[in-house]
């Protein structure tokens, strides 16, 4: 058998097993996030974007007004920076010196010939990130991979992955998202229906009107989260029926106060296209994105 198709094979054989599909909307109440003494992503985010496979203009367009609209503080209530500062609040409760955390996109590649294949497992990240990165263990690897590519582990109770790789003799953190639309639908909700929901739960409709899109920024936001609150798993989390939760899962489907399984919680209307989105982004950028735990509260922190 040629050495390429043995690789395919065992990528499958890796993934097949976690593929079953589990519930997004149920939210899980998990015990309060502890800190364990480890390193936080902290100051200036910069982040370096692989664009892997093809992702489309509108897809790209979307997450980087989402990135940008991070540091508007200016843009309308509730916007993306209030949500930022929760997560920025957790250099307090580290005990590390409070301050802003800009996020900044310093580097763009592209890779439209899916040059690991179409089967992403950890290996095959990890050596698409030295040429993302060129060796800059500084900056936070984003890999956004396209509709048509099977990420490890999605649809497996995540859908996007946060890690840390050791590059270079140092550790390496990422982020991996993918476009679920076809690869694992369930993880586009709100904006399709959760067979696991009770019956006449609401299915709203993508800000955008891209479905695609809409579902790739809400996995990259958790993403980020829980890579700079946790990056090389040692910041924090908390042990939950044997699994480690971090500030990706602890507010696991709660996008509005009033949350419960099935229900995604309050959140805003645009009467213009009928989508549904929870915070303000830079020009009149609208986006539903994922609560985020409130160490200061003790709970989940959502804009509405």
């Amino acid at each position: 058998m040629p050495p390429a198709s043995l690789a395919i094979l065992l990528a499958l054989a890796l993934l097949l097993p976690t593929a079953k599909a589990t519930s997004i909307a149920v939210e899980r109440h998990v015990p309060p996030l502890a800190y364990n003494d480890g390193d936080l992503l902290t100051g200036n985010i910069d982040i370096a974007i692989l664009w892997y496979g093809n992702v489309t203009k509108v897809q790209k367009n979307k997450i980087l007004a989402f990135l940008k609209s991070i540091n508007a503080e200016s843009a309308p209530q509730p916007n993306v920076n209030s949500w930022w500062k929760v997560v920025e609040s957790y250099q307090t409760f580290a005990r590390k010196p409070p301050g802003p955390m800009p996020v900044k996109v310093v580097a763009q590649k592209e890779d439209p010939g899916y040059s690991q294949g179409k089967v992403l497992i950890k290996d095959m990240i990890m050596a698409l990130i030295p040429g993302l990165t060129g060796g800059n263990n500084n900056l936070l690897a984003v890999i956004v991979a396209s509709d048509g590519v099977t990420v490890q582990n999605m649809c497996a109770g995540s859908c996007w992955q946060h890690g840390s790789l050791t590059i270079n003799d140092k550790p390496q953190a990422y982020v991996l998202v993918g476009n679920p639309e076809n690869e694992c639908p369930i993880c586009a909700w709100p904006f399709v229906k959760d067979v696991h929901a009770p019956r006449g739960s609401p299915v709203l409709r993508p800000p955008s009107s891209n479905l695609g899109a809409d579902a790739m920024v809400m996995s990259l936001a958790g993403g980020l989260m829980g890579a700079v609150t946790n990056p090389h798993g040692e910041g924090f989390y908390v042990e939950y029926r044997n699994e480690e939760v971090d500030a990706t899962a602890s507010c696991k489907g709660v996008f509005g106060s009033g949350a419960s399984p099935g229900n995604p919680g309050k959140v805003l209307l645009d009467r213009r296209n009928f989508g549904s989105f929870n915070v303000y982004g830079v020009a009149r950028h609208k986006f539903l994105i994922p609560g985020v735990w409130d160490p200061r509260s003790q709970s989940c922190w959502t804009p509405q």
